[in-house]
């Protein structure tokens, strides 16, 4: 490290960790796009449990109809 300069990290270190954080964008957002393109919503818990239907309930209907 030459005395002349003030920084804690040399131009190449510098350089390095830019194209670092623009990877690990690129890769976030790469992820993001795919999940999104081929994946159906997660249920958590829940996508295995419960009935399709539930047992007495014909569809939604007004109080007053």
């Amino acid at each position: 490290m030459s005395s002349r300069s003030n920084s804690v990290f040399s131009r190449s270190e510098r350089r390095v960790a830019m194209w670092a954080v623009v990877l690990a964008a690129a890769l976030a957002v790469l992820g993001t796009t795919v999940q999104g393109v081929w994946s159906r919503p997660s249920l958590g818990v829940y996508a295995s449990s419960g009935p399709a239907t539930l047992p007495g309930v014909i569809d939604a209907r007004p109080a007053n109809a």
